[in-house]
């Protein structure tokens, strides 16, 4: 497994069925080759194997903040196309005061 993460680069790593009772850090670290690793995981419980994740602290961080940015942007594209409720409300009063200005001046 590890000979496959230098390899390939690799961000995240998941092992289903994994037999351990306890999983310390010392072995999250051996399996991932550095200390820029967190993990989680769920233990085996009687016959069912458990789950560990491990990732790199560093690329995932830098994902977050590339995935967080790109939202970002398109919270402000659709404010933008949008606009907000209180621009919206505020024109649709001037045109609703204009509207009324023009027809009481024709009843006059």
């Amino acid at each position: 497994v590890r000979k496959l993460l230098q390899k390939e680069d690799i961000h995240l790593l998941c092992l289903q069925e994994t037999k351990k009772k306890v999983i310390i850090e010392e072995y999250c670290r051996k399996l991932w080759g550095s200390k820029a690793c967190a993990w989680n995981s769920v233990l085996a419980m009687n016959a069912g194997g458990g789950l560990l994740c491990v990732w790199n602290t560093q690329k995932i961080s830098k994902l977050a903040i590339k995935n967080e940015s790109i939202w970002a942007q398109k919270a402000r594209v659709n404010w933008l196309k949008e606009g907000d409720l209180s621009t919206k409300f505020f024109h649709l009063t001037v045109k609703w005061k204009k509207k009324k200005e023009c027809y009481q001046g024709l009843t006059y």
